[in-house]
């Protein structure tokens, strides 16, 4: 069964919070609920077509962040992906690549992600150019930029 991408509603918070926790990310549940209001999370969701749809898939953006010096000019727009969760029984099966394709479709500008480096053969699959990102030492972090 395909999923479909479609917009977060406050109805699917509890299944991205899930979601997110299961892939252990670190997330503010108050943040989410703003991005869920404010149109900037989008739900992989499958379902059998009569109303009933299960969450499988997640991601949270901000549409209105700025590039960060490492990327070329520090007041350039750009759509920042901070979360990007797949259910366990669904990865592999391009549902995270549908839901940054529709996260692209929104943007005006590139496209960034912070992630651990554990996940960046995802982010090179879809075209990011990885670089070290220097905003938290404290934790390593790689820093895609997909143009």
């Amino acid at each position: 069964m395909a999923a479909t991408v479609r917009e977060a509603t406050g109805d699917d918070a509890d299944d991205v919070e899930r979601l997110l926790d299961a892939a252990m990310l670190d997330f503010s549940r108050e943040r989410l609920r703003q991005r869920i209001e404010r149109g900037s999370a989008l739900v992989a969701v499958v379902g059998d077509g009569a109303g009933d749809e299960r969450v499988v898939g997640g991601c949270v953006f901000d549409d209105s962040a700025r590039a960060p010096a490492s990327v070329g000019d520090a007041d350039a727009a750009v759509t920042e992906i901070e979360h990007v969760a797949v259910h366990r029984s669904r990865r592999g099966r391009g549902i995270g690549r549908a839901l940054v394709a529709a996260v692209d479709e929104r943007a005006d500008g590139p496209l960034i992600a912070r992630f651990r480096e554990s996940v960046r053969p995802f982010y090179e699959s879809l075209g990011f150019e990885i670089r070290e990102d220097g905003a938290d030492a404290s934790e390593k972090r790689l820093l895609g930029v997909r143009n």
